[in-house]
C-alpha cells in the first residue's frame, strides 16, 4: 500500500512536470505552426475571431485562454503535492526555499518586464527625478503633484529612493530588471513563509500550509509577486505587524506598521489597529503594561505623520488630497466581490459572539469582551480588515492591487469563522485543496470579464496583464528601430515609459511629446495643438483606454494607421496626423474656458 502511494505521488509529479513543459514552451510553438500553415480553424474556435488575425494575437489568447492557466496549474498542482508529502519536514526556511522555487520555476520569463501601468508614471518617475537631480528632495517637494504633471507622487516614501539608489548602483536598466524582480521575489516568498506563522496561531499545521498556499495561489499575487510595484514592500511590513500583533507585541508591531506607512501612506489604517488593540489589551488584559500603552500610542503617531504627510506635504499646505473625501470610494466598494465576504463574515463572527454571550449567561460588554480574548487572532483581523474598508470608503480611486493588503487579514477572518461551523479537519482541508487548485486555474483571470482595452489598473488583477506588457515591450522596439528620428506622441504612461530609458522600454533618450495630459518634468513636450508641429515629423500611439469614450478617438477618419500590433486581445497602432487628437484638445479647451467664464475659475485652477 506504501508503494502505491510513492508510485502514485511520483508518477503525478511527472505527469505534472510535462504538463507545465507543454503549456509553457511547447503550446505556443504547436500554434505558431498552425498560423503559418494556415489552418486557422482551430486557431479562430479558440481566439473567439471570425476573421484571419496576427499571429501575436492568436499567441496571446492562447496563453490567456489555455496555455498560460494550465502552466500554473501544473505548476501549483506538483507544488502543492510536494509541500503535503513532505510538509512535516518544511520548517520555514525549507518552505520558503520551496516557494522561491515555485517563483522561479514559473516566473522566470518575466525578469526583463520593466514597471507596468501606474508604477511606470507613478513611483518609477520620482525615483528616475531623484536620480536626475541628485536626490534633492527639497526641489522635489517644490515640484508639481503627479496628477497635475509632475514627477512628486510620494515624496516622503522609501519606496522612490530605493529604486534611485537601485538605478544609479546597477549597470543598465536589464539588470535594474533582473535585480528588482528577485527581490520582489525574496520578499514574496517570506511574506507566504510569515503568513503560514500567522496561520498556525489558529489552526493546524496541516491547515496554516493550505491556507499560506492559497493566499499564494490568488491570481491578485501571482500577478503582483511579480511586478516592480509598492504592494509587495509595504505587504512584508505589513505581514510582519500581523505577526506581532497576533503574538501581542505590540512595539514590533507599531514599528512595522509604521515602516509600512513609510513605503504607502494607505498603510496608516494599521497603526490606527494596532493603537486600538493595544488599548483594548491594556484595558483588559491580566497585566496592564504600560509598554502596551506605549506601544500603541507609538504606532498611532505613525499614522499621523502619515496623514500630515498627505494631506500637508505631498499635497503643498492645502490641507486636502486629490480624490479623497468621505465616502467617495463607496461607489466602488460596493463593486468589490471582498467586501461581501467580509460583510458575510463579519455577520458570522458576530453571531457566534452573541450565541457565546447567551451560553455562558453573561452580561454583553463582558461576555464580548471575554469572547475576543478567547478568539484574538480572527478579533484583531476582524479589525484590521474594518480599517482597510473604513480608509478605502473615503477613496475614490480604489485599484484592485489595493485589496492584496486586505487578503491576509480577510483569509484569517473568512477561514477562522468557516471554522466555527466546519468541525472536521479533513473536509476543512479538503475544501482548502479544492479552493487552491481553482485558484491556479483562474490565474489568467478565469472568473474575470476580459478586457480588451488598455486599462491597465485592472488587468493587473491578474496574470492577463502579461500581454499588456509584452505589447508595450514590442511597441518601444519598434519605436527606437524605426522611428527613433522622429517626436513620438503618446499618451499618459505611455509618454512616460518611452520618454525614459532607466525604467527598461527603451535603451535610448527619444524625443517624446505627451498629448491630452501635462508633463512638467524630462525633455518631454507638452502637445498643444497641431498648428504648431511639423506633423510630417510626429509618429502618433493610438491605444484605446476607458478615459476618453470617443469612437473616433484617437485615430480619426483622417488619420493614416503605419502599423499595428497585438499581443492577444490587447493592440496598438502606429499613426501619422493627429487630427482627432487635436480635435479633442481644442474641445476640451474650449470646455474649460466655457467654465472659467462661468465663475469656476478657482475650481479649476486649485491643485
Amino acid at each position: 500500500m506504501k508503494n502505491k502511494k510513492k508510485l502514485l505521488f511520483w508518477t503525478s509529479i511527472g505527469l505534472l512536470g510535462l504538463g507545465f513543459i507543454a503549456s509553457k514552451f511547447i503550446g505556443l510553438a504547436w500554434v505558431s505552426a498552425l498560423f503559418d500553415s494556415k489552418n486557422f480553424t482551430p486557431l479562430n474556435a479558440v481566439a473567439g475571431c471570425q476573421t484571419i488575425c496576427a499571429k501575436e494575437f492568436y499567441l496571446g489568447q492562447f496563453e490567456d485562454i489555455i496555455f498560460g492557466p494550465l502552466s500554473i496549474f501544473c505548476a501549483g498542482f506538483l507544488f502543492l503535492l510536494i509541500c503535503l508529502r513532505y510538509r512535516k519536514k518544511l520548517s520555514p526556511p525549507w518552505f520558503g526555499v520551496t516557494v522561491f522555487a515555485y517563483f522561479l520555476i514559473t516566473k522566470f520569463d518575466t525578469f526583463l518586464f520593466p514597471p507596468y501601468g501606474d508604477s511606470a508614471s507613478g513611483p518609477c518617475m520620482e525615483a528616475v527625478w531623484l536620480l536626475r537631480n541628485n536626490f534633492n528632495y527639497f526641489a522635489l517637494h517644490r515640484e508639481a503633484l503627479f496628477v497635475h504633471g509632475g514627477p512628486k507622487a510620494y515624496l516622503t516614501s522609501l519606496y522612490p529612493t530605493y529604486l534611485a539608489l537601485l538605478m544609479k548602483i546597477l549597470p543598465g536598466s536589464k539588470i535594474f530588471l533582473i535585480v528588482n524582480h528577485l527581490i520582489t521575489m525574496v520578499l514574496s516568498t517570506v511574506i507566504i513563509v510569515v503568513f503560514r506563522k500567522i496561520a498556525e496561531q489558529l489552526f493546524s499545521k496541516k491547515e496554516s500550509l493550505l491556507i499560506a498556499i492559497f493566499f499564494m495561489a490568488l491570481p491578485i499575487y501571482q500577478s503582483q509577486s511579480e511586478q516592480i510595484n509598492m504592494e509587495i514592500p509595504i505587504l512584508i511590513f505589513l505581514i510582519l505587524s500581523f505577526y506581532y500583533l497576533g503574538q501581542k507585541r505590540f512595539f514590533y508591531s507599531a514599528w512595522t506598521a509604521g515602516l509600512a506607512g513609510l513605503i504607502k501612506v494607505y498603510a496608516v489604517y494599521m497603526g490606527i489597529s494596532v493603537f486600538i488593540v493595544s488599548l483594548f489589551e491594556f484595558f483588559t488584559g491580566e497585566k496592564r503594561k504600560i509598554k502596551t500603552l506605549l506601544s500603541g500610542f507609538f504606532a498611532l503617531m505613525f499614522a499621523a505623520f502619515g496623514a500630515y504627510t498627505l494631506f500637508f506635504l505631498i499635497n503643498t499646505g492645502i490641507g486636502k488630497a486629490d480624490k479623497i473625501g468621505f465616502f467617495q470610494g463607496w461607489h466602488l466598494i460596493k463593486k468589490f466581490p471582498v467586501t461581501y465576504v467580509y460583510l458575510i463574515s463579519l455577520g458570522v463572527y458576530l453571531g457566534v459572539a452573541f450565541r457565546f454571550i447567551k451560553r455562558r449567561s453573561l452580561s454583553f460588554f463582558k461576555g464580548f469582551i471575554i469572547f475576543i480574548q478567547e478568539n484574538y487572532l480572527v478579533s484583531t483581523m476582524v479589525l484590521v480588515c474594518a480599517g482597510w474598508f473604513a480608509l478605502f470608503l473615503n477613496s475614490a480611486w480604489i485599484a484592485p492591487r489595493y485589496t492584496l493588503i486586505l487578503l491576509p487579514s480577510l483569509l484569517i477572518v473568512v477561514f477562522g469563522c468557516a471554522r466555527f461551523f466546519i468541525k472536521s479537519e479533513k473536509v476543512f482541508t479538503r475544501v482548502l485543496i479544492a479552493l487552491i487548485l481553482f485558484s491556479f486555474l483562474s490565474s489568467y483571470g478565469l472568473v474575470y470579464k476580459a478586457i480588451t482595452i488598455q486599462d491597465y489598473a485592472i488587468a493587473e488583477r491578474s496574470l492577463e496583464y502579461r500581454n499588456d506588457i509584452r505589447l508595450h515591450i514590442r511597441l518601444g522596439k519598434l519605436i527606437e528601430d524605426k522611428y527613433s528620428n522622429f517626436t513620438i506622441a503618446a499618451p499618459f504612461n505611455f509618454a512616460q515609459m518611452y520618454g525614459f530609458p532607466e525604467i527598461g522600454f527603451v535603451n535610448k533618450q527619444l524625443d517624446v511629446m505627451i498629448f491630452l495630459f501635462p508633463c512638467t518634468y524630462g525633455n518631454i513636450k507638452n502637445f498643444d495643438g497641431i498648428q504648431n508641429l511639423n506633423i510630417r515629423k510626429i509618429i502618433w500611439i493610438g491605444v484605446k483606454t476607458p478615459f476618453i469614450v470617443h469612437p473616433l478617438f484617437p485615430i480619426g477618419p483622417h488619420d493614416r494607421i503605419i502599423e499595428s500590433l497585438s499581443s492577444g486581445n490587447k493592440s496598438a497602432q502606429l499613426f501619422l496626423g493627429g487630427f482627432s487628437i487635436d480635435k479633442v484638445y481644442h474641445s476640451g479647451q474650449a470646455f474649460m474656458k466655457l467654465l472659467k467664464e462661468k465663475g469656476f475659475k478657482n475650481k479649476i485652477d486649485q491643485p
